[in-house]
């Protein structure tokens, strides 16, 4: 089955018969951008304001117990469509973007948001090779923390993708076996992660080897603090994982806050602005005390 042409078609539909997806996907040709240099990566700031639902949003578990869930069928918008994927997930359409073409795939039951799902994650890349998937962790980044997702989108927008030479090249080489690749970035700001292989059951038992050697947990290591970007090229798998200690700075607190929340595309170095003045404003140290704070 071609889930790429299905999502494409999916794209198309939900953009002429839903107004809300067609709005902001419209806006997206406004959105500002700029970059900045740190040696060895790009920064790229995005001012985007339809994002300020997912960076300001309220993840308490009082607050979360007394909303609705907005993943689960029976509270989504009557316009939003989806596909079936393997009878587990489904695919929709991204209403608030961030990149041209931004899927939320999310799963049939309402069960808890955790990395013990990521061989599905890697089935996804190798099915859905047109897009990057990408997971935020329970404290890390994810709106919805009570409803297992991941989400896909355009390959190369995260910044970290373009990147993957400059990591390889300047990065430590860590050895688990001859059928897989493993580097730590090196002068990256946040700490990297860089894994490669063509063998799916050598790149799940290197995830869980790291998590439980070297990642913060709460009970188990089903809860870890963490961002992971997967694709699938040429038969390879490569995943991106960004080890976390904290889901927001101190910034995002301070009486004269900076409202940056960093989840995956944000720890792939594209810093998601909903504020026009934070856009504008923040500076290289400022960026670096908000990575240097959530990092582990």
């Amino acid at each position: 089955m071609d889930y790429n042409k299905r999502l494409t078609a999916l794209f198309v539909s939900q953009i002429k018969d839903w107004p809300l997806a067609k709005e902001n996907y419209a806006a997206l040709k406004f959105v500002e951008e700029r970059e900045l240099e740190f040696g060895n990566c790009t920064i790229r700031l995005q001012h985007n304001p339809a994002r300020i639902l997912s960076t300001g949003a309220n993840i308490s578990k009082e607050s979360i117990k007394k909303r609705a869930c907005f993943l689960c069928a029976s509270n989504r918008p009557q316009e939003q469509e989806g596909i079936d994927y393997m009878g587990k997930y489904e695919l929709l359409v991204n209403p608030f973007p961030i990149m041209s073409k931004h899927f939320t795939i999310v799963h049939k039951e309402h069960v808890k948001q955790s990395v013990e799902y990521f061989p599905d994650m890697l089935s996804l890349a190798q099915d859905l090779k047109d897009y990057s998937i990408v997971y935020n962790g329970a404290e890390c980044g994810a709106s919805a923390p009570d409803h297992m997702h991941f989400q896909a989108g355009s390959k190369d927008f995260i910044q970290t993708e373009l990147e993957l030479d400059r990591i390889i090249g300047s990065g430590d080489q860590i050895t688990f076996s001859s059928e897989i690749k493993v580097y730590k970035a090196s002068g990256y700001l946040r700490d990297v992660l860089l894994i490669k292989s063509d063998n799916k059951a050598s790149i799940i038992s290197t995830i869980n080897e790291i998590l439980v050697k070297g990642v913060e947990y709460s009970k188990t290591h089903k809860d870890a603090k963490l961002n992971i970007i997967c694709r699938y090229d040429n038969n390879i798998w490569t995943v991106i994982m960004f080890l976390r200690k904290a889901h927001r700075p101190s910034h995002y607190t301070r009486e004269k806050n900076i409202l940056i929340s960093p989840g995956v595309i944000d720890m792939g170095g594209v810093l998601i602005c909903p504020r026009k003045e934070d856009y504008q404003n923040i500076t290289k140290q400022e960026i670096r005390e908000i990575y240097s704070e959530v990092s582990l």
